[in-house]
């Protein structure tokens, strides 16, 4: 019997911990000035993970969705790097450019309910 051979990536990361934003303590108990301080914080750290995901590796993460990122005390993490979160970049993206894009992304991602 005949196989193909069939050409697979794989994506090793490492565990991380934590919990998505919105399920924080601090979350639950804070008021609208403590949340959106919260909310740009976690903002301003994935923008730049993404950004430097872009600028080292060539790729994007499309899903900054608020169940892909966990929030602990050492910092934020986004998490599923895994098809279809992961696309190629295919030029150079300047941060301003992207920073356009990832808002509109994020916004529609947090702001806006999905079916």
């Amino acid at each position: 019997m005949m196989y193909e051979k069939v050409k697979r990536g794989v994506i090793i990361l490492r565990k991380v911990s934590g919990m998505p934003l919105r399920d924080t303590k601090e979350w639950r108990n804070g008021n609208a000035a403590i949340q959106l301080h919260m909310m740009r914080t976690v903002y301003r750290s994935v923008l730049e993970q993404d950004y430097d995901l872009v600028q080292a590796q060539k790729l994007v993460h499309i899903d900054p969705d608020p169940s892909n990122i966990l929030v602990d005390d050492p910092g934020v993490n986004l998490i599923d790097y895994g098809a279809p979160s992961v696309y190629p970049v295919k030029r150079d993206i300047t941060m301003e450019e992207f920073e356009k894009w990832f808002k509109e992304r994020w916004d529609l991602l947090w702001y806006h309910k999905r079916p």
